[in-house]
């Protein structure tokens, strides 16, 4: 079931740790890349979905509206480019090296938003309370408090959650949802892609994912 929410997903990193375009590699030989295993999960619950990116021609296989952000500074930029870019309320946004991103995580995020719509960002918190502000919430209202930290050179992406309304969603709350957090397990670096594929051909039918973060700012 979709929710009243668009998705922004995240394409705009170098994936200097990977070495190769880390949203293009896949898991299994014929299986599909991570960015369509994160436009996947994204469509089941967000429309529309807006790619954020500054290379489009790279994914205009996936018929995606793409937008580039003028600064090239990170997820922060590219969040702010596409909630400029949305007509809902808000969107999820996700990095696209997310293979485990579960909808029903982003349904719960939704359905927090929608009990409370003084909330401007809704950020879950991994099981070290770190916040994995690139599988979170965020509300058009978040923009002018974004556009002000890029405009004073600050690109951390938890910095201006003290500027709005950010409910923390704990990792106990998630886990009802995503026992295992797999949604936070990303892919930056050779290792993170040889132990995802493992899991992947272990779990029947599935990926399984250790209890590690996305984090705030790993996006390279």
């Amino acid at each position: 079931m979709r929710t009243t929410m668009g998705a922004i997903i995240l394409a705009g990193g170098q994936s200097r740790r990977m070495g190769t375009n880390k949203a293009l590699l896949r898991l299994a030989p014929a299986g599909p890349t991570l960015i369509e295993l994160v436009v996947a999960a994204a469509r089941q619950v967000a429309d529309p979905l807006i790619l954020s990116t500054n290379t489009p021609t790279a994914y205009h296989w996936l018929g995606l509206q793409c937008v580039g952000d003028q600064l090239g500074a990170g997820p922060l930029a590219g969040l702010a480019a596409g909630l400029a870019a949305l007509t809902t309320p808000g969107a999820f946004l996700l990095a696209c090296d997310l293979p485990g991103v579960r909808p029903a995580l982003l349904h719960l995020l939704a359905e927090i938003a929608e009990r409370d719509p003084t909330l401007d960002a809704i950020v879950p918190l991994d099981a070290a309370d770190r916040p994995q502000s690139v599988v979170a919430l965020y509300r058009g209202t978040c923009l002018a408090a974004i556009q002000r930290q890029l405009a004073a050179g600050q690109l951390q992406m938890t910095a201006w959650y003290d500027q709005v309304h950010t409910r923390y969603v704990t990792a106990a709350t998630v886990r009802e949802v995503d026992p295992d957090l797999r949604s936070f397990h990303n892919v930056n670096t050779p290792e993170d892609l040889a132990e995802s594929r493992w899991r992947w051909g272990r779990a029947e039918g599935g990926w399984s994912a250790p209890t590690g973060g996305a984090g705030a700012d790993r996006y390279d």
